[in-house]
């Protein structure tokens, strides 16, 4: 992730960074769930969240696809996660 000198001051700097985190968060999620079976050698998904960021428009949340829901159901019915 580039710089993110369009942030005035330090809450809006905060701000910036943990939502382009936790998009890049959720967005890995994501491909774990749907294109890799769970494992760990995902490609990671690049939606370009600088550009977005600067222009207002990087979402505070990403839809889930039906896919990795039911993925990820099918896991915890499964019993493969513990409580």
């Amino acid at each position: 992730m580039g710089p993110f000198w369009f942030a005035y001051e330090i809450n809006g700097l905060i701000e910036q960074v943990t939502r382009a985190w936790f998009s890049h968060l959720q967005s890995c999620l994501e491909e774990i769930l749907v294109s890799n079976d769970g494992g760990n050698t995902y490609k990671v998904p690049h939606m370009g969240k600088e550009q977005l960021l600067q222009n207002g428009n990087l979402p505070l949340r990403i839809a889930a696809s039906a896919t990795a829901v039911s993925v990820a159901r099918q896991v915890i019915d499964d019993g493969a996660v513990n409580a």
